[in-house]
């Protein structure tokens, strides 16, 4: 983050997207309360160094295994804003996952890859 931040004039236009390097592609899940602490960690170092603005404003978004058993708890954690969704994102359970955001969550990113073309759908 600090090696990034020096280079970012508009912070408006950043979105923060975590997940767990011990986690990734390894089908170990974050718990819920594992995915706030990281992401309390995140806005905690935007506060202290850039701003209360930035640290307020700034979308973090979760990038972990987000399904529709999860979906909702997830949505309820205080500093996700939202979620950057894999394979999710071509199963039914989608609808699930972008219903899950209510008022909380102000976007959902899907994320996949469509035969070597990236796709990103907001």
């Amino acid at each position: 983050m600090e090696s990034l931040a020096a280079s970012i004039s508009d912070w408006s236009r950043v979105v923060v997207a975590f997940e767990a390097l011990w986690a990734s592609n390894t089908g170990v899940l974050a718990t819920p309360a594992q995915v706030q602490e990281a992401m309390a960690m995140i806005r905690e170092w935007l506060r202290q160094n850039v701003s209360n603005d930035v640290a307020d404003s700034t979308r973090l978004i979760y990038a972990g295994s987000v399904s529709s058993g999860n979906c909702e708890e997830l949505a309820r954690l205080r500093d996700v804003d939202g979620f950057l969704v894999g394979s999710a994102a071509l199963k039914p359970d989608i609808v699930d996952i972008i219903n899950a955001g209510g008022s909380h969550v102000s976007r959902l990113i899907s994320y996949f890859s469509d035969g070597g073309r990236e796709v990103i759908s907001v």
